[in-house]
């Protein structure tokens, strides 16, 4: 939320220039547990001892899933977020060699791995992966990408 703060009330989801805050997101989880009032947003690879997640759920009556990287990895908790890489390309004039090789490596089971290595965000699920190719082109083809996850 960088420096700005959802309101509260009824208008809810606005954005709030009068109240401080200061950093990124990976300064949230500090900010949180020097003080015992405070609720943050952050990504699952920021947290640290001293705070607790929030348990929600998707509906009213639904039950609550709790913040764990199982519930995320399998989209069981409903705040969940992907990150996305565009490639820009036309029929004219595909995407560049070198983009499209980083791409295949993001998807290959080594990227995946890397990924997974870094602990700020969780690999992709298998049908992702796939689909992710897919988007990428050649189909089925896998030349440059190791196996599915």
């Amino acid at each position: 939320m960088h420096e700005r703060i959802l309101s509260v009330g009824e208008t809810q989801g606005q954005w709030r220039d009068d109240i401080p805050g200061k950093g990124t997101e990976a300064d949230v989880p500090d900010q949180v547990a020097a003080d015992p009032y405070a609720i943050g947003f952050t990504g699952m690879g920021h947290l640290i001892a001293g705070i607790r997640t929030v348990a929600l759920a998707e509906s009213a009556g639904a039950p609550a899933v709790d913040a764990t990287y199982e519930d995320v990895a399998l989209a069981r908790y409903p705040l969940g977020r992907a990150a996305y890489i565009v490639l820009s390309s036309s029929p004219d004039r595909p995407v560049a060699p070198t983009l499209r090789e980083f791409a295949r490596f993001i998807l290959s089971r080594e990227g995946q791995q890397v990924v997974l290595d870094h602990g700020v965000m969780l690999p992709l699920r298998a049908a992702q992966v796939e689909a992710a190719r897919r988007l990428l082109g050649g189909g089925g083809d896998r030349s440059g990408c190791g196996p599915p996850m």
